[in-house]
């Protein structure tokens, strides 16, 4: 169903946050971008925390921008 490709995605592109590569790292950063999806925000602020590498920190930090504000913040509220 359409509600369940999001969270595939997710589960599939979340644990590539981790790769040894950065680049491949920011391809998994944009990809959890580009689902608009904020359930995103939690690996890409984990991501974030972790991250060294200045210009893949910039990717995760501008993807966690594009996520949906309010429904975001409010997913991180009930995270945290």
């Amino acid at each position: 169903s359409g509600a369940e490709q999001p969270r595939e995605a997710l589960a599939l592109l979340a644990p590539v946050l981790r790769d040894a590569e950065a680049s491949v790292r920011q391809r998994a950063a944009e990809g959890l971008t580009a689902l608009r999806d904020a359930r995103a925000s939690w690996p890409l602020a984990r991501a974030l925390l972790r991250e060294e590498a200045g210009q893949t920190r910039d990717v995760v930090r501008d993807g966690l921008s594009r996520l949906p504000l309010r429904e975001t913040v409010d997913l991180l509220q009930q995270l945290y």
